[in-house]
């Protein structure tokens, strides 16, 4: 399973998401518009009656290190996908939540939060009566390590400048984010990983053989732009 880093600013205070501390009071969905950064995480339900479940009936999940039992926020897991939950590395549940989420068929729905860019986290969950352990399974998870485009969007918007050389790029950059009024947020991460909110910045060639970057804003959902490039052949 792959998932993205939540790296945008869901609650307005100047840090990212994924960069909010606390143990475990800084995990938490902030609000409704941080519902789309929280990633699905779907398990089966066991199968038993609600009614037919016993008493001391628990369910544990568990963000580990791969390999290792060591517990870690690189992931955390929200047992209620909504606003305002609050979020955990390591947590059982009451045996009246796992009677109400797991007992019966189908499926129960959890929050993934990813918050280090690049790491693997392993999801184990484990059910107990009492201190008995009846099964055990386990996942992998991978937090990608940089926001990937589709250059399958439509484009609303081309802003695009000609120069000779790499020297023009700078200019370009500067009067693309005046033109944008920081809508489009560049980030860097560690060396060169641009992440939520970027833009990517790319060339084609004019036919009198000079260099024109073309960042392109493909996309806008709600505070996120979303910039991907376009051939020359495009912006006619």
């Amino acid at each position: 399973m792959v998932i993205l880093v939540n790296a945008n600013d869901s609650d307005g205070d100047g840090k990212a998401d994924y960069e909010e501390s606390g143990d475990p009071s800084g995990y938490y969905i902030n609000g409704t518009n941080d519902l789309d950064d929280i990633f699905i995480l779907r398990f089966p339900r066991l199968g038993i009656s609600t009614n037919d479940m016993p008493d001391d009936l628990k369910v544990t999940i568990s963000v580990l290190k791969p390999g290792t039992e060591a517990f870690t926020d690189n992931a955390v897991v929200y047992p209620v996908r909504q606003a305002g939950q609050q979020g955990y590395y390591n947590f059982t549940l009451s045996a009246t939540s796992t009677r109400l989420l797991f007992g019966g068929t189908g499926t129960v729905d959890m929050g993934i939060e990813g918050r280090a860019f690049g790491e693997q986290v392993t999801i184990r969950m484990q059910l107990k009566k009492g201190t008995k352990l009846l099964g055990s399974d386990e996942i992998r998870v991978l937090m990608a390590p940089f926001f990937v485009l589709s250059n399958c969007d439509t484009t609303e918007t081309v802003y695009s400048g000609a120069g000779p050389s790499p020297e023009s790029w700078p200019i370009l950059y500067t009067e693309l984010t005046n033109a944008l009024h920081g809508v489009v947020d560049v980030e860097v991460i560690g060396s060169a990983r641009f992440v939520q909110d970027y833009g990517e910045i790319g060339y084609t060639r004019l036919p009198t053989g000079m260099s024109t970057e073309t960042p392109v804003s493909v996309m806008d959902r709600g505070d996120s732009a979303f910039m991907s490039m376009v051939n020359s052949s495009q912006l006619r």
